[in-house]
């Protein structure tokens, strides 16, 4: 029996052994040069034709952006508007809208800006290139965060009740997002 038992425990360690191996050397080493690949393919996906920025964007990462709970979200993707958008819902129908404009120039939605008398200014706390629209009220109607020079995200929260200081951080705390997972520089 104590034959039978040490040949099976043998076994057992030689198995244990060939595994862990196989294991310990498929596994890649993380390079630098591994991480820059793995965040610029993330950029690729981030500004290609296909995203859901609902899935992209999670109802629960926006809710934690914006320290407000979100109820549900909506594909803005639809036959009249081609732009990969969402809509998050706050309480009942105020929404935080997100629409990722590709092919596009900024510039464009400036000038209009400008052409109503809104103030555009660049807005030193969002750690990415962005373009903060105010009304000639001084509130906020959209903050552009810049991606690269085709693309850019567009937040409107318009509709609810979020004050320029609130629009602000969570667009600070979704370019930090853009920057670290995506690399947006």
């Amino acid at each position: 029996m104590k034959k039978y038992f040490s040949v099976i425990l043998i076994v057992l360690i030689i198995i244990l052994i060939v595994i862990g191996t196989i294991v310990f050397v498929s596994k890649k080493p993380v390079t630098k040069e591994s991480l820059q690949t793995e965040v610029g393919s993330k950029l690729k996906d981030l500004t290609s034709r296909s995203i859901e920025i609902c899935n992209t964007f999670s109802k629960e990462k926006i809710s934690k952006f914006l320290g407000r709970s979100i109820t549900k979200t909506k594909s803005g993707l639809n036959e009249v508007n081609k732009k990969p958008s969402c809509f998050y819902y706050l309480e009942g129908e105020k929404t935080v809208y997100l629409e990722l404009n590709q092919n596009s120039n900024v510039n464009n939605q400036i000038s209009g800006a400008k052409a109503l008398g809104w103030k555009v200014e660049e807005n030193s706390k969002i750690p990415l290139k962005n373009f903060v629209i105010y009304t000639t009220e001084g509130k906020v109607r959209f903050i552009y965060l810049i991606i690269d020079e085709k693309t850019f995200l567009s937040i409107d929260a318009w509709g609810t009740d979020l004050s320029n200081e609130e629009q602000i951080n969570f667009a600070t705390k979704l370019a930090n997002y853009l920057k670290e997972e995506f690399g947006v520089k």
